[in-house]
C-alpha cells in the first residue's frame, strides 16, 4: 500500500476522533441547561465584587443563552462547544445589540450544579487554562445552578 493511502487513512482517522458525536452533545447540551446565579466574576486578575452581579442570571435553553438581571434582558447569546477538548471550548456569540454577530472564544468546566467558563475579549485566542492575568481582558465567571 502506498505511503500516502496510510498517511490519508491516519490522518482521517485522527481527525474523526476530534469531532465530538452528536450522542456526546446531546449529552453536554443538557447538563447546562437551566438558571444559573453568578457567584464570582474575575477580569484582568481581580475579583470584582459579587454583590453587583447579585440579580443577574444565565438562562440556558437549547443553544440559547438569556442574560438578565431581574426580569430585564440585558443581552442574549448562542453557544457552540466541545466537550471532548480539554480544556472543554465554548464559543459565544452575542445575537442582538451592539455586540450582536461578536463571539466570545473561551474554555468551560462543569460539575453538577456548578459551572465555570473563562473567555477572552471579542477577537483575541482563546484562553488555554482558567487564568486572567492582569490587562489580559480575559473573564472568568463561576456560577452555579438555581433549583427549578
Amino acid at each position: 500500500m502506498p505511503a500516502y493511502v496510510v498517511f490519508l487513512a491516519l490522518s482521517l482517522r485522527v481527525l474523526a476522533a476530534e469531532v465530538p458525536t452528536e450522542k456526546e452533545l446531546a449529552a453536554e447540551l443538557e447538563l447546562l441547561q437551566g438558571t444559573w446565579k453568578i457567584e464570582s466574576v474575575e477580569v484582568d486578575g481581580r475579583q470584582l465584587d459579587v454583590a453587583a452581579f447579585k440579580d443577574i442570571t444565565r438562562v440556558v435553553e437549547g443553544h440559547d443563552i438569556t442574560w438578565k438581571n431581574k426580569d430585564q434582558v440585558i443581552a442574549r447569546t448562542r453557544i457552540t462547544f466541545d466537550p471532548t477538548r480539554q480544556p472543554k471550548t465554548m464559543d459565544s456569540t452575542f445575537t442582538e445589540g451592539d455586540n450582536a454577530d461578536k463571539t466570545m472564544l473561551g474554555i468551560y468546566e462543569i460539575d453538577g450544579d456548578e459551572f465555570r467558563i473563562c473567555s477572552a475579549p471579542f477577537d483575541r485566542l482563546r484562553p488555554t487554562e482558567f487564568a486572567s492575568p492582569p490587562g489580559s481582558g480575559v473573564l472568568i465567571f463561576k456560577a452555579k445552578r438555581v433549583a427549578p
